[in-house]
This record gives structure tokens, C-alpha cells and sequence, in this order.
């Protein structure tokens, strides 16, 4: 068995596990990075192919937990998310509220970059997910009871 820290080593975000047994590949957590240097390691690609990923188990819904989600599925994932439904339903919200937050941080660099004729700031803070990311993601998940 082989086990890989993706986030969350000489930190306290970007939860992030690879597990790989020689059959099965799954990830824990999928969280992004916050505070110094997180626009950046959040842009990063994951050390691993996101499309040879069978499972992620998700354990909570904190942002440094979920919020690399939406941008695993985007690059490929297509295994199932197995929470429960309270985690589910919490990421839910924290995502969709992440997207609207990039959204309007992206909306008034989009200003600045107009009014500074500078176009590579419009590229380089696009938001990392939309809200139909978040929703394709939800469509992942698969609910298990506690315990």
C-alpha cells in the first residue's frame, strides 16, 4: 500500500491523501489551500492523475477539506464522492459559495484589467469552478449512513 500526501503536510490546508493498494486508487479529502501563497497551490495540478481515481472519501465539509473538488472533476475524475448526506449537503453550500465568491473576485479584476489595459490579469484570476461545476460534482456523490 502506498500513501501520498497531496496537502496538508507542513500545513493545515489543502487536505488531500492519496491511497493506492495495487487495485484500487482513492483520495481523502480534495481540500484547497487558504492563506499565503493559496491562489497559486490551488492552480497547481494535482501530483496524480485525477481520471485513474476510483473513489474519494470525503470526511467533512471545511473548505481546506472539499474545495479542490469541483477542479479534480473538471480534470478528469469520474469515480464516486462517499460522504454522508450531512457532508454532502454542507459541501454543497460551501462550494456554490466558493464559486460565487470567485466570480465577483474575478469580476472586478476583470474591471482593473480593463482600466489598466493589462488583459494577462483577465486569464490569470479566472475562478478556479463555476456554480455548474459545483452542481456536476454533487452528481458524484454516493451516501452512506455513519457508522
Amino acid at each position: 500500500m502506498k500513501i501520498k500526501f497531496c496537502g496538508a503536510a507542513r500545513t493545515v490546508t489543502g487536505s488531500c491523501y492519496l491511497i493506492d493498494n495495487g487495485e484500487t486508487k482513492f483520495v481523502v479529502d480534495c481540500g484547497a489551500f487558504q492563506g499565503i501563497d493559496s491562489y497559486e497551490k490551488n492552480r497547481e495540478p494535482f501530483p496524480f492523475d485525477p481520471s485513474t481515481i476510483d473513489y474519494i472519501f470525503l470526511t467533512h465539509a471545511h473548505y481546506d477539506h472539499c474545495g479542490r473538488l469541483p477542479i479534480l472533476i473538471k480534470q478528469g475524475f469520474h469515480g464516486r464522492i462517499i460522504s454522508t448526506q450531512p457532508t454532502r449537503d454542507l459541501t454543497k453550500l460551501v462550494l456554490l459559495d466558493s464559486a460565487k465568491l470567485q466570480q465577483e473576485d474575478f469580476e472586478r479584476w476583470e474591471v482593473r484589467a480593463k482600466e489598466s489595459d493589462n488583459p494577462e490579469l483577465i486569464e490569470k484570476n479566472r475562478p478556479l469552478y463555476s456554480e455548474s461545476d459545483v452542481e456536476a460534482t454533487m452528481d458524484l456523490f454516493e451516501i452512506y449512513p455513519y457508522g
